[in-house]
């Protein structure tokens, strides 16, 4: 399962927010430990500018729920989310599952 954060950033804030990306991932690995199997952080060059997406993939639904119930359970993380919350408008989760393959 491929899961996507796309976030809508405040105009004139992108500078600021992009400095996140790699933070919020640095963090995530601390704080998930083993349970962390990486991150793709990603803006956008076409189209509507000011968006930004992290990008990570699970084996199930289960584990993604057990990771985020981790994360939000850390003051670390809390406090991260708070720091970035003023660049934010609006924020989406996308989750892709496979469901065909022609090789």
């Amino acid at each position: 399962m491929l899961y996507h954060r796309i976030i809508e950033i405040k105009p004139g804030h992108v500078a600021k927010a992009m400095e996140f990306g790699p933070k919020f991932m640095e963090l995530a690995k601390k704080i998930l430990g083993d349970n962390y199997k990486g991150m793709q952080f990603y803006t956008k060059v076409h189209g509507n500018l000011g968006w930004l997406m992290w990008r990570w993939e699970h084996e199930s639904m289960d584990q993604d729920m057990a990771n985020q119930m981790q994360l939000n359970q850390s003051d670390e993380w809390q406090a991260m989310i708070d720091e970035f919350a003023p660049h934010v408008t609006n924020a989406h989760d996308h989750v892709w599952v496979q469901v065909a393959e022609v090789s």
